[in-house]
């Protein structure tokens, strides 16, 4: 575990990074996506399950999951994921595994996608390539790596509390 997460774990910070998820579904996380049945997908640094509850909604049949260096941060995504009632009983089954991108802990050529939002801008840039490196190992030939980052306007738009403190006291006026 990290001496410091940047998120922290207080529930109203956990409930923002799902609102957040939920907010930029369509514009970010599943704009290219094109999964089919009997796919495999990982998500890195997967946090609270934000990203993996929306994505196993709309893929049904499609293996997931998910690896965070925040133990906590897997035991939310656990409890978060297993509450969603839309999840058909394939899909409740997330394999959530605590460890470092940098030494995933499945075999090569596992995975037929990568994903990983909001995860590298996390990461020391002296890891990156490490990670990138594990990716490709446990990617299958022809598999695909979909990575997004913050350009932080998505930190400056609802559902932030600060923005919304900001946008109440503006049309307050």
């Amino acid at each position: 575990m990290t001496e410091l997460y940047v998120h922290g774990y207080d529930p109203q910070e956990q409930a923002r990074l799902i609102s957040q998820a939920m907010y930029w579904q369509n514009n970010i996380i599943l704009k290219g996506l094109e999964l089919q049945p009997r796919d495999k997908l990982l998500e890195l640094g997967c946090g609270v399950g934000a990203v993996l509850g929306i994505l196993a909604q709309k893929f049904p049949g499609v293996s997931f999951a998910g690896i965070d260096i925040e133990p906590k941060q897997i035991c939310q995504a656990q409890q978060y994921l297993q509450a969603l009632p839309t999840l058909d009983g394939d899909n409740r089954e997330i394999d959530l595994r605590v460890g470092d991108a940098a030494s995933l802990p499945w075999p090569d050529n596992h995975f037929d996608y990568l994903y990983g939002i909001w995860f590298l801008e996390h990461v020391p840039l002296a890891q990156g390539q490490a990670i990138l490196k594990e990716a490709y190992r446990v990617l299958k030939p022809g598999g695909k790596i979909y990575l997004h980052e913050a350009d932080l306007m998505t930190f400056l738009t609802i559902p932030n509390p600060m923005i919304i403190f900001v946008f109440n006291g503006v049309y307050g006026l």
